[in-house]
């Protein structure tokens, strides 16, 4: 019989920023981010704009080509081509049936929220995740469900609602905001336009489909791949601007046709820089917009509807901020045609620059905040981890034009009566604080006549306060994010018994055991970003999770009392990392996203292991006894093959083994002790001569053969590893042993430049595996790849798949 292969294949991929941080620096000659030299020191020294470049920069490593490049075509190609199979090919053969998990209790990523004017009762709120499509609740919020016609991998940026009597919705996809604008990187996934939402929900392309183009570069991709922000003229809901990532661009008939913004004189320069952010006054006289993001925030602004545009410069516009500036945010006062705020990030580092205000629609302006000890909306402390080119919003209450609400990193309320105040995370994290909002803020959003209900969008998913007015500047919050499954997930792994953990951008490691007052409700059971995890299905009560950079942990009571597991051979620094390579700086000791393994198996052949069996009545030759193994007393089965007479022990071979492999910037490290509770474990290196990073392993059924991936291209066989893992001593001295000490001992082929993200092995034969590549490629050159003879040989198979990477 044929043996079928599955291969989970994923286009897009998508990774942001981080809650627990490391500091880097951007550099634009490079276009890549520099560790900083002189980090606060061990893993809570992390900033938060360090650990969002790591992010990025390890999200660009998965995707780019061979050359380094990474083009809006790619993804367009991509899922054209896979959108044309699923339409047209079947799926019948594989017989599979996918039901959601969870967590559905988590959130994540959100950047856009729309409070439905159609409503009269503001009941009816949509909400668009960069990740998971887009989401509809029918009771303020309390519980949420995805809207069915759409695809879940569509990023949702932002909502617009036409004004009466229209009300049509119109949402913006690609998420341009959630990258250094002008870099080779992009952190956010890419967007096909713009849609609008039919009397049943269903979505209606409008702008160019750049997915229905195969060629190299489809019409207007470059434009469409992100829509940051949507603005309605408030006198005519047929007249639209869109802030996309080559600028302005407009539609007088309902979003039916469009056109760039023409900026003719000083803006002509304008035209093409990627657009931030567009508000229209309640008048509809007066349009503000900014332009050029982290590198080069520009306003400019229309005082007649948007016939003509002029730029505010420091020059010009009295008060306004001089020098370069970084993306700059905009809110206007429902109340007011002439107020305006703008929240401004310093150009290159996304510090706070200051907050500005305009009573005269845009002519002069006042600084109502700038960066100080009491004042630091987009720093994590001090001039580290600055986030304003990430998270930046800002809005003014529906009827008081002199109260304002400002999100970064943090949650700061201004009035002309009480000036700024920090009014979320500084007063306590987490649930004690009633104050408390997710870090990183995305969206603002009152409810249609209501001062005091208000949205928060961040990277936690969905806040709401009731009291956002009347509790002024510190307005109490609740999160909303039941059945809001938009969490992202770096790694997954599974319990024997079906229960499922996951490690979540921002949000933590989550297990969810279906105990919950949902199915798929999750529990933070490790914090920060949560990378890979595992549950080990040879002692069930044994989890492991991590957090960037290697951080690893062990629990032997499933999901409580975490701890680390590192020796003094691995980390010699002690700072909890695989400090083993000598770097000062952790980051330079294992990647951002640290992949392993936990290889176990109850079948283990070519081992050395034996246990002790003592009789405790007499046994003829040929009986079936119980043995416990030595490897967490797993019961095991043994054909006694001699007579053993009540009292004599004999030794017999012990078959299971469990072990876990684990990636460093200085090569592939193993244990056999990670089930041994109540000891740190022994740690040694696979081997001595090992090039590039491991990203992926397969662990042979019997546990005898390993086959490691590897950043570089490669794939590593290595053979006989019960026999080398069972004879090898803990070493005495400062160095730590390898298991395999020359290439003679085991195999490496190379299968290109690209990194070897997904490795699989036959259950049924050693020598036969299966690789797979990520990133895209130029020349549309395989990625997947497969062996007969232990990967001695390899043979390319597209598979039928479009040019695209393939993870797993």
């Amino acid at each position: 019989m044929k043996k079928q292969i599955l291969l989970i294949a994923v286009a897009i991929l998508f990774i942001g920023t981080s809650s627990l941080y490391i500091s880097r620096k951007y550099d634009p000659a490079t276009g890549s981010f520099l560790l900083d030299e002189n980090p606060a020191g061990g893993k809570d020294g992390f900033s938060k704009q360090q650990l969002a470049g790591a992010a990025m920069q390890w999200r660009y490593d998965h995707l780019k080509d061979e050359n380094g490049n990474l083009y809006p075509s790619y993804f367009t190609n991509a899922l054209s081509t896979a959108n044309r199979a699923q339409q047209h090919g079947t799926r019948a053969g594989l017989g599979l049936q996918w039901e959601e998990l969870g967590p559905d209790n988590v959130g994540g990523r959100t950047r856009a929220i729309l409070v439905d004017k159609r409503d009269p009762t503001n009941q009816t709120v949509y909400a668009g995740g960069v990740s998971g499509g887009m989401w509809k609740s029918t009771d303020a919020g309390a519980t949420w469900n995805r809207l069915a016609n759409w695809n879940e991998w569509l990023t949702i940026a932002s909502i617009a609602q036409a004004p009466a009597p229209d009300y049509t919705i119109y949402i913006g996809t690609g998420e341009g905001l959630s990258q250094i604008s002008g870099s080779s990187m992009n952190s956010g996934s890419m967007g096909n336009g713009i849609y609008k939402l039919d009397a049943n929900d269903n979505p209606i392309l409008l702008t160019p489909d750049i997915l229905a183009n195969n060629a190299l570069t489809p019409p207007s991709s470059s434009v469409w791949s992100s829509v940051n922000r949507i603005a309605i003229n408030p006198l005519d809901p047929g007249m639209i601007i869109a802030a996309t990532t080559k600028g302005l661009y407009q539609s007088n008939d309902h979003g039916l046709t469009w056109g760039a913004v023409n900026l003719t004189g000083n803006l002509h320069a304008l035209l093409g820089l990627q657009a931030d952010d567009i508000k229209w006054s309640p008048g509809g006289t007066y349009i503000y917009a900014s332009l050029g993001g982290v590198f080069s925030g520009n306003l400019i602004m229309s005082q007649n509807g948007g016939v003509s545009w002029i730029r505010i410069t420091s020059g010009t516009n009295t008060g306004f901020p001089a020098g370069s500036l970084g993306r700059i945010e905009i809110a206007v006062a429902p109340s007011s045609d002439t107020i305006a705020y703008i929240a401004v990030a310093k150009a290159n580092t996304g510090c706070t620059q200051g907050v500005y205000r305009t009573s005269d629609g845009g002519n002069t302006w006042t600084t109502i905040g700038s960066s100080g000890a009491l004042f630091q909306p987009f720093e994590e402390g001090g001039n580290a981890g600055c986030q304003g080119w990430y998270d930046n919003v800002i809005a003014v209450n529906p009827f008081n034009p002199n109260k304002v609400y400002l999100g970064g990193i943090n949650f700061y309320t201004w009035s002309d009566q009480n000036g700024w105040k920090l009014a979320d995370a500084g007063l306590g994290s987490g649930a004690v604080n009633p104050n408390y909002i997710h870090p990183d803020k995305h969206a603002i959003v009152f409810a249609n006549g209501d001062s005091d209900v208000m949205y928060i969008g961040c990277d936690g998913g969905i806040y709401k306060s009731i009291d956002a007015g009347s509790a002024f500047p510190f307005p109490q919050y609740v999160v909303h994010n039941r059945g809001y499954a938009v969490t992202q997930n770096y790694g997954v792994s599974a319990a024997l018994t079906g229960e499922v953990m996951g490690g979540s951008q921002d949000n933590g490691t989550n297990y969810v055991n279906y105990l919950g007052n949902t199915f798929g409700a999750g529990e933070e059971v490790l914090g920060g970003d949560g990378m890979f995890s595992a549950i080990s299905h040879i002692d069930q009560k044994i989890f492991f999770g991590s957090i960037y950079y290697a951080a690893l942990y062990r629990s032997g009571n499933y999901t409580s009392g975490f701890a680390g597991i590192y020796d003094i051979k691995i980390d010699p620094q002690g700072i909890g990392s695989t400090s083993i390579c000598g770097n000062a700086n952790p980051a330079y000791d294992a990647p951002f996203v640290t992949p392993f393994l936990l290889g176990e198996t109850k079948t283990a052949a070519n081992g050395f292991k034996k246990v002790a069996f003592a009789a405790n009545t007499n046994y003829s030759a040929g009986e079936v006894v119980t043995v416990n193994s030595n490897t967490a007393s797993y019961p095991f089965q043994v054909t006694l093959s001699q007579a053993v007479n009540a009292g004599d022990t004999i030794m017999v071979d012990d078959p299971v083994r469990s072990r876990l492999f684990l990636s460093s910037n200085c090569g592939v490290y193993v244990t056999s002790d990670a089930l041994t509770l109540g000891t740190i474990p022994h740690w040694y290196k696979l081997s001595n001569s090992f090039g590039g990073v491991g990203e992926s392993y397969a662990n042979s059924t019997d546990g005898d053969v390993l086959y490691v991936g590897t950043s570089s291209g490669s794939v590593y066989r290595f053979p006989n590893l019960n026999a080398r893992c069972d004879t090898t001593t803990y070493p005495l001295g400062s160095n730590i042993a390898a298991l395999y000490t020359n290439t003679n001992q085991f195999t490496v082929k190379s299968l290109g430049s690209q990194s070897v993200e997904g490795i699989a092995v036959d259950p049924d034969d050693n020598n036969h595996v299966v690789a797979t590549l990520a990133g895209f490629s130029s020349n549309n050159s395989p990625h997947v790849y497969e062996s007969h003879n232990g990967g001695q040989t390899w043979v390319a198979d597209t598979a039928g798949l479009p040019n695209m990477p393939v993870y797993s």
